[in-house]
């Protein structure tokens, strides 16, 4: 999930950090997709955008993630391509350069 997040965030331009993480892995407990509890988060960049995201059944682990705003078609087309590409694998979290 954090890997998807930082790179969204590279795209609007908002300086995601862990204060972000942190706050985001609170709100998604107690979601469910399936019954309609999903917590929403702002990225204010240079292209606010709103991310939904929650548990598709809590217990599975898989989380689920949307941009809930209207996007430039380039910014779009760039999200698209990140969560296509990162859920054909199984993401680590650690960095190369950590």
């Amino acid at each position: 999930m954090v890997p998807a997040l930082e790179m969204i965030a590279q795209v609007v331009g908002y300086d995601f950090d862990s204060s972000d993480q942190v706050a985001i892995e609170f709100g998604l407990a107690g979601t469910n997709s399936e019954k309609g509890r999903w917590f929403e988060y702002p990225f204010v960049g240079s292209t606010p955008i709103e991310i939904r995201i929650a548990w598709s059944d809590p217990g599975d682990g898989v989380v689920l993630l949307e941009v809930a705003s209207a996007l430039p078609r380039d910014d779009a087309i760039r999200i698209e391509t990140i969560l296509d590409v990162l859920n054909t694998y199984l993401v680590n979290t650690r960095r190369l350069h950590d």
